[in-house]
């Protein structure tokens, strides 16, 4: 581990690269690269944490102490070897809940990153990413500003990978669906369908009160739940009733449709609905939509 501080660069170089090559068998210098990962400059620090990344849960200490230092680049990448070198200890998640708050932006998206590698390990961390997301609504409710984009889309992502124990951050990300741009709204529909059924009475909300788009992408999301969705039927039969008549755009009829006709013989209180408007609608591809979905729910 010494040559990893030798006065000559390019056998520092070569140290840190052959103790990155032996993985944990380069335990005993981790007090040495911990100390280049924390002062050096920029560039020996990257190469330091790679060697803690190949050393593995051995370096956990290690990095452990790096979330608490002053330098957000070293938080941020500590946050990030947590979820590489410790996937699988989801009680580490514990240890990122404080950085989603992080006053940089990078470090919030690194810890995000993070919890999302652990999955449902992290099930405990639902609330602690409700209170991240509610704190990125506070700057900005549309979620638009740059250094936004990030944190949120890793937030968003990490609650899908949590799934059902992620419940408690099922509004915000509801939230992020009806408010945010078009690639937000897709990590939030993947995430809605991994979180489960409970995601169905916020999404209805949605189809009574959000803009088209994201009355379409919720209505997407309700198809992907298929019978898990059933509790949104009557908010999907109210989008569909009177649509023509009402100024209703295509692809929102369309897709709600076809969340019904997923949901299955569930949503056959909707029938009578759908067969009024497949009637009158002068659109062929909204009727061929609602005809589908008339043979999937009729009980």
């Amino acid at each position: 581990g010494r040559a990893a501080l030798d006065a000559d660069s390019l056998t520092r170089v070569w140290a840190l690269e052959a103790l990155r090559r032996m993985g944990p068998l380069a335990a005993p210098a981790l007090p040495t690269v911990h100390l280049i990962f924390l002062q050096h400059a920029r560039s020996w620090q990257v190469r330091a944490r790679a060697v803690l990344g190949a050393v593995g849960p051995k370096s956990l200490p290690a990095v452990r102490q790096a979330l608490a230092a002053g330098d957000p680049w070293i938080r941020a990448n500590a946050a990030e070897l947590l979820g590489i070198i410790a996937p699988t200890q989801g009680r580490t998640a514990r240890l990122l809940e404080p950085l989603l708050l992080d006053g940089d932006a990078l470090v919030r998206s690194s810890a995000a990153w993070a919890l999302g590698q652990m999955g449902e390990r992290a099930g405990s961390s639902g609330k602690a990413i409700a209170r991240a997301l509610a704190a990125e609504r506070s700057i900005s409710p549309r979620y638009d500003l740059v250094k936004q984009r990030e944190p949120v889309t890793h937030l968003v992502t990490a609650a899908g990978a949590i799934g059902p124990k992620a419940k408690d951050a099922i509004p915000e990300v509801v939230a992020v669906l009806a408010e945010g741009s078009g690639p937000l709204r897709v990590a939030a529909v993947e995430a809605l369908v991994r979180m489960g059924g409970r995601s169905a009475k916020p999404l209805a909300k949605v189809i009574e009160h959000g803009s088209p788009e994201a009355r379409t992408s919720a209505a997407r999301a309700l198809q992907r739940l298929g019978p898990d969705g059933r509790d949104a039927v009557k908010a999907l039969a109210e989008a569909v009733k009177d649509a023509h008549k009402r100024g209703i755009p295509s692809d929102v009829v369309i897709a709600a449709a076809d969340a019904l006709a997923e949901i299955g013989t569930r949503a056959g209180s909707a029938h009578g609905t759908l067969k009024k408007e497949r009637d009158r609608h002068p659109d062929p591809e909204v009727r061929a939509a609602l005809e589908r979905a008339m043979g999937k729910i009729k009980p």
